[in-house]
């Protein structure tokens, strides 16, 4: 039996261990690395709470085409990017394949690399035009009760267009939230007044259209750049005219509306109060049976009706039926049931 004395053996134990350490593969450090930048979502991907777990608490799914903030990296070679979603109060986990990510110097479509910086980072615009879309349309009058220091607004007659016709607020490519699509992360989105001007590429009627402030008085205020900017750019961006198309689709849409029974419902019950049913009924008897339930009713908080919101589905022309966008559209839901139809003036 040997007979081991103390030193001799912590001296055996410390080069056993010395040994066994030089031997052992070292294990990359895998670490959080912040990452200041923009991820654009390719693809409705998971949001995940945590990627070891595969958790996602409320199913919570990117939405293709849309920003998000991205605060870091799982890793230096990385397989997911933290985003920050809207509504959601923890950043959430996403593959690096679902989308691409965008720095402050340039696009990485490769994890891991870095590449030269580019003159201004752009979230990429839609490969197709839209037809999932939202028309918002507006009862000025109503607007102008909480707006009173809008331009538009300091000049309203009873003998004016929009004191008994809708006007334009815009056109909004869905889901919400899908905005500002292919223009610079530091795009000025207010004051209105210092967005660039684009009359230049609208043709002389539509121009004309808009600037006669009869269907979308907002012109005075800018509200056609906040428009254009914000929802236009995504409505159609591969188009030869994007601007002219956005505007003269929209304009004929409101055309078709204020043509119709609905716009003669509001002109009849001015200072009255209407029901959703009733306007319902109107675009069921204009536009085909189920056509109302496509529409989302808004009213403010003294109960005045404020503006319609109507769901549209498929590709729009200057001369396609609204009939037709209204038939596969999906249902709206209102909380507004009925309002009042606010004649011009204010009330306080």
């Amino acid at each position: 039996m040997l007979n081991w004395k103390p030193r001799s053996l912590v001296k055996l134990v410390t080069l056993v261990l010395a040994i066994a350490l030089f031997w052992m593969p070292i294990a990359p450090a895998y670490a959080f690395v912040k990452v200041d930048g923009i991820f654009v979502a390719g693809q409705a991907c998971e949001a995940l709470q945590s990627i070891k777990k595969g958790t996602n608490p409320g199913e919570v799914t990117l939405v293709p085409d849309m920003a998000y903030e991205v605060t870091g990296q799982n890793k230096p070679q990385p397989s997911h990017y933290q985003v920050r979603v809207k509504g959601v109060n923890s950043p959430r986990w996403v593959p690096v394949e679902c989308g691409r990510l965008f720095t402050n110097c340039s696009q990485s479509s490769d994890v891991g690399q870095q590449t030269q910086p580019e003159t201004e980072p752009k979230p990429p615009a839609p490969n197709t035009v839209s037809t999932d879309n939202l028309l918002a349309i507006s009862w000025q009058p109503s607007f102008c009760e909480t707006h009173q220091d809008k331009t538009e607004c300091q000049s309203q007659d009873a003998s004016d267009f929009d004191a008994k016709h809708f006007t334009l607020h815009g056109l909004w490519p869905q889901p919400r939230g899908k905005e500002y699509c292919g223009l610079p992360y530091d795009f000025p989105k207010k004051p209105w007044s210092s967005q660039p001007d684009f009359d230049s590429e609208l043709d002389d009627e539509t121009l004309a259209l808009l600037e006669d402030g009869r269907r979308m008085p907002g012109v005075e205020s800018f509200l056609h750049r906040h428009e254009w900017y914000k929802h236009g750019t995504c409505y159609n961006p591969q188009s030869e005219q994007p601007e002219e198309e956005y505007f003269e689709e929209s304009l004929a849409l409101l055309k078709q509306i204020n043509d119709s029974s609905v716009q003669d419902l509001f002109a009849s019950l001015i200072g009255q109060t209407v029901s959703l049913t009733e306007i319902q009924e109107a675009f069921d008897a204009d536009f085909g049976p189920g056509a109302g339930e496509k529409v989302n009713l808004l009213c403010d908080r003294e109960g005045r009706i404020s503006e319609l919101w109507i769901n549209l589905a498929g590709d729009i022309k200057p001369d396609t039926p609204i009939s037709e966008l209204l038939e596969t559209a999906k249902d709206a839901e209102s909380k507004c049931q009925s309002g009042l139809i606010d004649p011009v003036g204010f009330s306080s």
